[in-house]
């Protein structure tokens, strides 16, 4: 508990020092809010794709090209204790974004790292730094930070993704940038193709230098197969990493994704980590334990996961698969990371 001077029958300082205080904008510690900090406001949040499908649909019906190009519908938790960061859980923000047939959002580029996860609808695509990014359900689409990109979708399905990205860092940072197209000094990028193979990685001066990985589109079809052969991990699941081909970490040097999968009628033991996270359910039912909430969820859902909190999932019925993205590589790069198993 902080001591103000109101606990004081007579105030220690002198209205003279105080008024010097002022005149210099100083406030003392022992008088501050912040000397004794409280716990974690934050709580679970979560978004059933049943409520929110229908109203990104009816958003779609505004064609404004300056719409079209950002229609994105904010998930933002109230909870979180971080006025006007507009995120979804600690500093990650998140939204849903939908491109109809024959629309195109335009080139540009940001500092903040984003990635899109495919809910629905086939044959648009992202084209980031040039390379084509085909949009299944499923798929990951990774648009690191300053890299060119943008949406088509010239003949296809409605196409319907959540986006996510570190903008909050960013803003907290100071270094939120953005730039319209037309695009200028394209980089140059490497075929996907040149990382089929996991044993091998083509040796590059534009590949050695990144910071992220360069591949950019991670399919449904080959997360899917790496999970289902995974080990068991600790907690109890099967769990998968995407990762950077070259270097074996994070996707993003920001951002870490994962693919887990419950069996059916199974929970994973808790785990307790000092990032944020998100999940967006592939596929299956189930409910997840977040500290003292309880979140049901089921396919496309997407719900937080705030830091600190014991976190546990659990499979309905047969098999179920979250998508995960977490700011875990933050805290890890300043030495802040700390995860815990339940014994």
């Amino acid at each position: 508990m902080s001591t103000t001077a109101a606990n004081y029958s007579d105030d220690p300082v002198s209205p003279e020092l105080r008024a010097q205080y002022a005149a210099n904008d100083i406030t003392v510690l022992w008088e501050s809010p912040n000397g004794a900090l409280p716990p974690p406001s934050e709580r679970a949040r979560v978004w059933h794709w049943g409520d929110i499908r229908p109203v990104m649909f009816e958003t779609a019906k505004i064609t404004l090209p300056a719409i079209i190009e950002r229609r994105v519908m904010q998930l933002v938790n109230p909870t979180v204790d971080n006025p006007g960061s507009e995120s979804i859980a600690g500093l990650l923000n998140a939204g849903i974004q939908a491109l109809m047939p024959g629309e195109h959002a335009r080139p540009h580029r940001h500092s903040m790292h984003a990635l899109r996860f495919v809910l629905e609808g086939h044959g648009a695509e992202t084209v980031v730094e040039g390379k084509s990014c085909a949009m299944e359900p499923g798929d990951l689409i990774v648009t690191p930070g300053w890299t060119w990109h943008e949406h088509r979708n010239v003949e296809g399905q409605p196409t319907v993704w959540v986006d996510i990205l570190d903008a909050a860092l960013h803003r907290a940072f100071g270094t939120a940038r953005f730039q319209p197209g037309p695009i200028q000094s394209p980089r140059s990028v490497i075929a996907d193709a040149a990382f089929t193979s996991g044993a091998f990685v083509p040796v590059a001066a534009q590949v050695e230098a990144q910071s992220y990985s360069p591949i950019f589109r991670y399919s449904a079809a080959d997360a899917r197969r790496a999970v289902e052969v995974a080990p068991t991990a600790a907690d109890g699941s099967r769990t998968v990493r995407y990762a950077d081909p070259v270097t074996g970490g994070a996707v993003l040097p920001t951002i870490d994704c994962y693919l887990t999968q419950i069996e059916a009628g199974t929970a994973t033991h808790a785990v307790r980590s000092s990032a944020s996270a998100l999940c967006v359910v592939v596929d299956g039912e189930g409910e997840t334990q977040v500290g003292d909430d309880l979140v049901s969820w089921g396919p496309k859902d997407v719900f937080s996961l705030p830091q600190g909190q014991w976190v546990s999932h659990r499979c309905k019925h047969g098999k179920a698969r979250l998508f995960t993205a977490s700011n875990r590589e933050v805290f890890r790069h300043l030495g802040l990371l700390t995860e815990e198993l339940a014994a």
